[in-house]
């Protein structure tokens, strides 16, 4: 009887923090070439791509991409997302 008492206390506790509201959005990136054109020396936040490492003479990886904030101009130079 405890048992059976704890599972559906457990189970009402699992069901009960499940969220039903809207879900967070990644923010709306804008294609760099739209940015660059009105202000090319705007400071934007820039996700840059990821870089390739490597690790001794086998083992080849890549990294993160950065954020950085440099010109609008640069970004799409290295090949960046404007956020």
């Amino acid at each position: 009887m405890k048992t059976r008492m704890a599972i559906l206390l457990l189970l009402a506790m699992g069901t009960g923090c499940a969220s039903t509201g809207p879900t967070a959005t990644a923010p709306i990136q804008l294609p760099v070439t739209q940015l660059a054109s009105r202000s090319p020396d705007l400071p934007v936040d820039c996700r840059l791509p990821p870089a390739v490492r490597k690790m001794g003479r086998q083992l080849t990886y890549l990294s993160e991409g950065r954020v950085e904030r440099i010109p609008a101009v640069e970004c799409e130079i290295r090949g960046g997302t404007i956020l």
